[in-house]
């Protein structure tokens, strides 16, 4: 079984430092507003972002980090983790960097048993962090809510403000002469283009042979089956792009959209590795995602259908595989092979770029399938 894992490659440039001011704000933020990159061994790195709300990103093991984005509004003060600890002894470092990536002031400790709340001191006086970096440095599971900073500092906005990418010490994508680097190297799930050019790469690492290589996503609709924006993309120089080698287009994300040739009225559901099931009547098909099927559907046209290949129809009421369906309790399950797994709410992002794509099932449908309890996350989810 492959496994996947994308490659971070980092890029930093900045002309001109931006001007920093106290700010008078309307709706002040003082919460994390985007994710820049986090390790493998962190899931659910979106439910970190703004307010507590009871989502949790899921620390799995020692040496995994995730950064965080402040945004425009820089954090000052004290940095507060709402947190629930899983596992006791868990210890963290947290570094606040500011808009250039320069280290301000770090802090490290052990959360507290029985405590919801973390306080991380911060010593860097009036001056603002914009990035957050929180290091899990032992075996230990934990999950995180959200961060609060204690006041906030506005950019003033002008012809330069701060690069939305970023360079972090110790986590290489490329070695000293852009040669990409193994396993062993602090590696994620990235995006990657290059400047003044709207080509998004996925980038991936095969476990199994150690290959590397980029996947060009061939059009918006198959982004959008897999990603829910472009926030993340990093923007690389040519001389990187060039050392990974240029692996097959990404194909539409299983369980999302139906697809169809322009001029052909059969319609197809994407199965993993770039199988293609007819649907064999609209009767099936509405019976499958209801009354408004037809809205799934996409056009694919000719030169990237040859990207797929054909499988068995699908003549009965039976979900193809990596659908995701919602029972009448609000139960999230994952389909595959037959059986159906539980999917904590929470996990629900990692699989689906959208939630429109959930189906809504009763429970006399969910009987159809194998219960075979929880899903298990692991790298064959990623698998394409």
């Amino acid at each position: 079984m492959f496994r996947w894992m994308f490659l971070i490659v980092f890029l930093f440039s900045v002309s001109q430092f931006p001007t920093l001011t106290f700010a008078s704000l309307d709706d002040p933020d003082v919460y994390a507003d985007t994710i820049i990159s986090s390790s493998t061994d962190v899931l659910s790195t979106t439910s970190s972002i703004g307010e507590p709300n009871g989502g949790y990103t899921d620390f799995l093991d020692e040496d995994t980090y995730i950064i965080l984005d402040m945004g425009e509004e820089l954090g000052t003060g004290d940095l507060t983790l709402h947190y629930f600890l899983i596992d006791t002894g868990a210890f963290v470092q947290i570094d606040f960097l500011d808009e250039n990536n320069e280290e301000i002031d770090t802090y490290s400790d052990y959360l507290g048993v029985g405590e919801t709340t973390f306080t991380a001191e911060y010593n860097g006086e009036d001056e603002g962090y914009r990035y957050v970096r929180i290091d899990s440095t032992v075996s230990a599971t934990w999950r995180l809510d959200a961060i609060e900073s204690e006041g906030y500092v506005e950019i003033i906005e002008g012809d330069e403000t701060p690069t939305e990418a970023l360079a972090e010490e110790g986590s290489e994508g490329v070695g000293d002469d852009d040669e990409v680097v193994d396993e062993s190297n602090e590696l994620t799930r990235k995006l990657v283009k290059l400047q003044d050019s709207s080509t998004v790469y996925y980038v991936s690492f095969d476990y199994v042979d150690g290959d590397i290589e980029r996947h060009a996503f061939p059009n918006e609709a198959v982004f959008y089956s897999w990603y829910e924006g472009f926030s993340d993309v990093i923007t690389v120089t040519s001389e990187v792009l060039a050392e990974i080698p240029l692996g097959e287009n990404m194909y539409i994300r299983p369980g999302t959209y139906l697809v169809k040739q322009p001029y052909s009225p059969k319609t197809y559901a994407v199965e993993p590795l770039r199988v293609l099931r007819e649907i064999a009547s609209e009767e099936v098909a509405e019976e499958l995602w209801g009354e408004d099927w037809n809205t799934r559907i996409i056009d694919l046209q000719d030169t990237i259908w040859v990207d797929y290949s054909i499988g068995n129809s699908i003549s009965s009421a039976i979900y193809p595989d990596r659908s995701i369906l919602i029972g009448d309790d609000g139960t999230y399950y994952y389909i595959q092979n037959g059986t159906r797994a539980w999917i904590h709410e929470l996990d629900i992002s990692t699989l689906l770029s959208n939630e429109d794509f959930v189906i809504n099932v009763s429970d006399e449908v969910l009987d159809l399938y194998l219960d075979v309890g929880q899903l298990v996350f692991d790298e064959s989810l990623y698998a394409f």
